[in-house]
């Protein structure tokens, strides 16, 4: 199927996820590479107490030990579990789409717990309203991504286009968009401009910026991001 759908050979899918693997490394603190401590700090910020889902980490863990409590096969998503979520906590994001599934076979195994069984109803509908409103954060950043700032992406790929000799360094998404990019010549000169995706991140550039476009989202004047989600960019300077 992958080789049906993916636009590229098979071997290069292989080398992408390889590649993969350091980039991830470095958008967050990975506990296999980087300091303990600074590992602990992330997990406990994204994973313990979130600012907008406290003991989020907490639920996700109870759920999900007593699923494979209840059926020992769930422990063949562990590996999976870990890479995705604690390996860097900052990719808390993906277990947080795995919640709903969770609640759901929860829900089943509810059925063999008779401590539970009276107040079964109860109890889901609690768990779902909990990640009902957690998740509001993540989709209300999406919906207003659209309203506020539109299809990004065409702005971005012509910019790639017109500008591709002249960039030097690509935005984390660049070569989805350029399917022809290749490495450059570093030994180039002639750079004028870094790119830098606008999603979940601060201006890198704050004083060399080319386009001082605000790429935040406001509710009634009042700015709840600080950056939007599309495929926006900035265009720093050399």
């Amino acid at each position: 199927m992958l080789d049906t759908i993916y636009p590229y050979s098979i071997p290069d899918y292989i080398n992408g996820l390889i590649s993969n693997k350091g980039m991830r490394s470095g958008i967050g603190v990975s506990l296999v590479t980087d300091n303990f401590e600074l590992w602990l700090k992330d997990f406990y910020e994204f994973f313990i107490f979130p600012v907008f889902i406290p003991l989020w980490g907490v639920l996700f863990l109870i759920i999900y030990t007593n699923i494979a409590i209840n059926n020992i096969w769930v422990l063949i998503t562990l590996p999976f579990v870990w890479y995705f979520g604690p390996h860097v906590p900052m990719g808390s994001y993906y277990l947080q789409g795995l919640t709903p599934l969770l609640l759901i076979l929860q829900y089943e195994n509810i059925n063999k717990v008779n401590f539970f069984t009276k107040y079964k109803k109860i109890f889901f509908y609690f768990l779902t309203i909990f990640v009902f409103f957690s998740f509001t954060l993540i989709f209300s950043r999406n919906i207003l991504t659209i309203i506020q700032h539109g299809n990004e992406i065409k702005y971005t790929r012509n910019f790639l286009e017109k500008n591709l000799k002249k960039i030097d360094l690509l935005p984390s998404f660049g070569s989805l968009l350029i399917q022809d990019w290749k490495l450059k010549n570093k030994k180039n000169e002639n750079f004028l401009y870094d790119l830098y995706s606008v999603n979940g991140s601060r201006n890198p550039c704050p004083d060399k910026i080319l386009e001082k476009k605000d790429h935040a989202i406001y509710i009634l004047n009042y700015k709840i991001f600080n950056s939007n989600s599309g495929y926006g960019i900035y265009i720093c300077k050399k």
